[in-house]
């Protein structure tokens, strides 16, 4: 069953160097909002994962046609259309403050565009998209 999935899921390149990859880096992603913010915001940052990343990667592959200044891997329809997907979500968690939903969609994708290196090594976006959305929500929280 797991062979099933990822088969499937898993990107060709990763299936020889690290099968499971994607699966793991999001548990990941999900354990640090959660261990390290209260619950109203890491289930938002969590859900800008779940539902932006993969609509940004479906849109950019099938409906890409500019590639993004930021990563050339990567188009500007998916990070768009990650971005609104992931303010619903946000959205759907913390109804009463739209603006904070607003900033942390907008931060959470333009991160998932990027090529974060730490350490000249390349962190995967389903540690990054949860973490920056938890930022945001917790920054925006504290100046209003």
């Amino acid at each position: 069953m797991v062979s099933f999935f990822l088969k499937k899921f898993e990107r060709p390149a990763d299936m020889e160097n690290f099968p499971g990859k994607g699966m793991i880096t999001y548990l990941i992603g999900c354990f640090l909002v959660l261990f390290f913010f209260p619950q109203d915001i890491a289930l938002p940052s969590i859900a800008a994962l779940a539902i932006g990343d993969p609509v940004s990667r479906l849109f950019g592959i099938h409906l890409g046609k500019r590639k993004s200044p930021l990563n050339d891997m990567k188009f500007i329809e998916g990070t768009i259309a990650g971005f609104f997907a992931a303010f619903v979500a946000i959205f759907y968690f913390i109804r009463w403050r739209w603006i904070e939903a607003l900033l942390a969609a907008f931060f959470a994708m333009l991160a998932e565009a990027m090529d974060i290196k730490l350490g000249g090594t390349q962190v995967d976006d389903n540690i990054v998209v949860p973490v920056v959305a938890a930022v945001t929500l917790w920054v925006v929280g504290l100046l209003f």
